[in-house]
């Protein structure tokens, strides 16, 4: 599964401001709404916000990845949000999170996120690439150093 064909400029929200992980979700949620993959996000931020209040998603070093189900979608929905300054995620990180990718998957198949997370994460292993996103103020930009990023992993495993 390639990442483009889940993150694009339309589900990359870079200059994400919150001033918390709550601020942060609904945003992302609200973007989902804004963009018809939702039509609503009440509940689904109330059971996602409860989750990461229990056992964040943080992965460290700046980098957040809540999921949940929804049967609101038929398949992997996923959106991007980046945020310069950083956002305090949770209480117990010591570095705020710069990147926060929050997958839904569809209740017939609930684990569909882990094969894109895995990739996701290989993508951040790339230094240059997280710093470029971090860095990022272009939606449009960011999709195409993703997509050049997995053009460049085909290539390679060819």
């Amino acid at each position: 599964m390639l990442i483009t064909s889940k993150i694009n400029k339309d589900t990359i929200i870079v200059l994400l401001k919150g001033l918390s992980r709550s601020d942060a979700i609904r945003k992302l949620l609200d973007v989902l709404v804004e963009k018809q993959y939702l039509t609503k996000s009440i509940k689904l931020f109330s059971f996602i916000d409860a989750m990461e209040s229990q056992n964040s998603s943080t992965t460290g070093r700046g980098v957040a990845l809540p999921h949940s189900i929804s049967k609101e979608v038929d398949e992997l929905v996923c959106i991007l949000g980046i945020s310069q300054a950083g956002i305090p995620y949770n209480e117990k990180d010591v570095h705020p999170c710069h990147i926060i990718l929050l997958s839904l998957s569809p209740i017939n198949n609930p684990d569909i996120h882990r094969k894109f997370i895995s990739r996701f994460k290989l993508l951040l292993s790339d230094s240059s690439i997280k710093d470029k996103m971090i860095n990022s103020t272009s939606a449009i930009d960011l999709e195409r150093e993703i997509n050049n990023w997995e053009k460049q992993q085909i290539e390679e495993n060819l």
